[in-house]
């Protein structure tokens, strides 16, 4: 065998030298060249912040949702019974809907507030969860029966 190539330089017949056992280290002109070796790592996800942010969200789209019903309430009470064929039907589900919303406000605040690393709250987190998931979908079937039956009186 021949000794060049084994130390790991360049014979004449071949364009790159040789790869031999040991790594050099890189100088640090070459790390400062080096994209990825400057930058921080990426933190690993916290779940309960994540959790805790979109429980949040949540909340605040409820309060929206609330105030347009809210609205819509005060619309369809000042034209009166008279001017609305399903007066009295419209005002039940949406006073109903404006208290499931409040009920599931403080649910939301409840659910929000627990720790989602405590694995023996795991359970009870996901039976909590599930009772706003199907609040949530209560009051949006509500919230269409209600804006089908104000129709376009322009209440809904």
């Amino acid at each position: 065998m021949n000794p060049e190539r084994e130390a790991g330089r360049t014979s004449p017949g071949l364009m790159e030298p040789l790869q031999t056992e040991h790594k050099r280290e890189m100088s640090d002109e070459e790390k400062e060249e080096e994209p990825g070796l400057l930058m921080k790592p990426i933190k690993k996800l916290d779940v309960n912040s994540y959790a805790t942010r979109k429980t949040i969200a949540m909340g605040l789209l409820n309060i929206a949702l609330m105030i347009a019903n809210i609205e819509k309430t005060k619309s369809i009470i000042q034209k009166g019974s008279k001017q609305q064929q399903f007066y009295f039907f419209i005002i039940s589900l949406l006073v109903l809907v404006i208290l499931i919303q409040i009920g599931l406000a403080f649910l939301l605040l409840f659910v929000g507030k627990m720790n989602l690393n405590n694995k023996t709250r795991h359970s009870k987190l996901d039976l909590w969860n599930n009772t706003a998931i199907l609040l949530i979908v209560l009051i949006t079937v509500m919230q269409i029966f209600a804006s089908s039956f104000a129709g376009s009186s322009g209440a809904a």
